[in-house]
C-alpha cells in the first residue's frame, strides 16, 4: 500500500511539473510572440501600415505584460504615436475581488503627434477603423468592474502641428506625467494628477478625482 501511494504521489507530482513547466514555456516564449504577431498583423491588416514594436516580455507567474519601443506610423512615416515602455501588473486577487485588479500600470514617454492636414482633417482621425458591416443595436450595458491601484504616465510629449493655416502653427508640450492612484469603475473614481509643460516654459500642474459613474 505504501508503495503504491508513494507511486501515484510520485506520477501526481510529475504531471503538476510537467504543466508547470508548459505554463512557463507558454507564458515565457510563446505569448511574447503571438502579442508581436497579432498586433503588427492587426495594424497592417486595418491600417496598412507597419507597427514598429521592440521588446515583449511575459512574466506568467506574475501576471506581468512588457512592451517596449511601440511606434504607430503616420502617413508621413512619422510617428503617429509611440512609446518608451508599457507594463501591467494583473493581480490574481481579481478571482475574490470580482473585478479586473491591476496592481500597477505604467507607461513611459508616450508621444502623440497630431496634425491638421491642408484640407482640415486630423491625423488622429484615421485611428478609427471603418466597420465593414453596420453593427447590430445593442442594448448599453454597464461598465466592467476595474479597479486600478496605480497608473503612471511619465515623461510624456505631445506635439501639436496645424497645416491647414496660411501659416503652419506648431507647439509642443513636454514632460507630461499623470498619476491616478486606487481608481475604480464606481462612484468612488481615483484621485488623479496632470503635469506637463510648453516649450516657452509654460507650467500646467492639476489634481482632483476622477470617476467613471455616475
Amino acid at each position: 500500500m505504501g508503495d503504491f501511494l508513494r507511486s501515484r504521489v510520485f506520477r501526481l507530482g510529475a504531471l503538476v511539473a510537467v504543466l508547470l513547466g508548459l505554463y512557463a514555456w507558454a507564458g515565457f516564449w510563446l505569448a511574447p510572440r503571438i502579442i508581436r504577431s497579432q498586433a503588427i498583423g492587426f495594424v497592417r491588416e486595418n491600417y496598412h501600415r507597419e507597427l514598429q514594436i521592440g521588446a515583449v516580455r511575459v512574466q506568467p507567474f506574475k501576471l506581468q505584460l512588457e512592451i517596449r519601443d511601440l511606434a504607430f506610423p503616420d502617413t508621413d512615416g512619422q510617428p503617429m504615436l509611440a512609446l518608451r515602455r508599457f507594463m501591467v501588473d494583473f493581480e490574481l486577487s481579481s478571482l475574490w475581488h470580482r473585478a479586473f485588479v491591476f496592481r500597477e500600470v505604467l507607461i513611459e514617454a508616450p508621444g502623440v503627434r497630431t496634425v491638421v492636414r491642408p484640407d482640415g482633417s486630423v491625423n488622429l482621425a484615421d485611428l478609427a477603423l471603418k466597420p465593414s458591416t453596420p453593427p447590430p443595436a445593442e442594448e448599453e450595458s454597464a461598465l466592467p468592474a476595474l479597479w486600478i491601484q496605480s497608473l503612471a504616465v511619465s515623461d510624456g510629449r505631445l506635439e501639436y502641428v496645424d497645416r491647414a493655416r496660411r501659416e503652419p502653427y506648431s507647439e509642443q508640450f513636454q514632460s507630461i506625467g499623470f498619476s491616478l492612484r486606487d481608481f475604480r469603475t464606481t462612484p468612488e473614481g481615483g484621485g488623479f494628477h496632470l503635469s506637463a509643460r510648453t516649450e516657452a516654459g509654460a507650467q500646467v500642474d492639476w489634481q482632483g478625482r476622477f470617476e467613471l459613474a455616475p
